[in-house]
């Protein structure tokens, strides 16, 4: 028997977990070791696993989500903007993010020159993004126990 320990609960904590972890690196004074793009993964992990978190609640399996989504964050913000009306959140510098997290290009260095968005306003959406996953995910399985 397998045990299934991926659900909107560990989603939305290892979210959280990351998003903190990004927080605390981004606000630290520099030691001379460059960790902007450790910055960068936690961000878009944190994102990702938010959105995971909404859409596992919701209703999409574990499998579907590594299968068709992936860690693909364009993909991923686009199906909860199209399951949730209310996510008015606008993605765009989440989106920008996209190709390097996916890719791998935020954990393995590169002799390519990057762009990336303001790791404070990426802050600023993940954070808006984590309370909607946990106010969403909050709503559903109060709607789940009252049935």
């Amino acid at each position: 028997m397998q045990l299934e320990f991926e659900d909107e609960a560990t989603f939305f904590s290892l979210a959280s977990e990351y998003l903190q972890a990004a927080m605390l690196l981004q606000n630290t004074k520099s030691t001379g070791i460059k960790v902007s793009h450790v910055i960068y993964y936690l961000i878009g992990h944190a994102a990702e696993l938010f959105v995971k978190s909404v859409l596992c609640e919701q209703g999409v399996s574990i499998d579907e989500l590594r299968n068709n989504f992936g860690h693909d964050l364009r993909k991923l913000t686009a199906e909860l903007k199209k399951n949730y009306t209310s996510f008015n959140l606008n993605c765009d510098r989440i989106i920008a993010l996209d190709t390097m997290y996916k890719y791998k290009h935020l954990e393995y260095r590169q002799r390519t020159e990057k762009t990336f968005p303001s790791a404070d306003l990426l802050l600023e959406d993940v954070g808006r993004l984590s309370a909607f996953a946990f106010d969403e995910v909050a709503k559903l399985q109060k709607i789940e126990k009252s049935n």
